[in-house]
């Protein structure tokens, strides 16, 4: 659980999130603001923190999503 904690703080600190919801499987943020700037490096954090997130899709698809979206949605199997 610590290694969620070190995530956590990461993106309260780093970006300004704030935590929406969470469960013992969710996790979701939300921030003022879609992020801008180098949103592929964002989205390796990302998939670093939670494999699931991709859904199919691929990493420039979730870099280009961070861009539209002010809600971070992370889960896990």
């Amino acid at each position: 659980m610590e290694f969620c904690y070190n995530w956590i703080g990461l993106y309260v600190c780093i970006y300004g999130a704030c935590i929406a919801y969470i469960s013992n499987d969710v996790i979701e943020y939300y921030l003022s603001s879609p992020v801008t700037g180098d949103t592929m490096s964002i989205a390796e954090e990302h998939l670093g923190y939670s494999e699931d997130i991709l859904q199919g899709n691929n990493l420039t698809s979730l870099a280009s999503q961070l861009k539209k979206s002010s809600i971070w949605y992370f889960w896990w199997n």
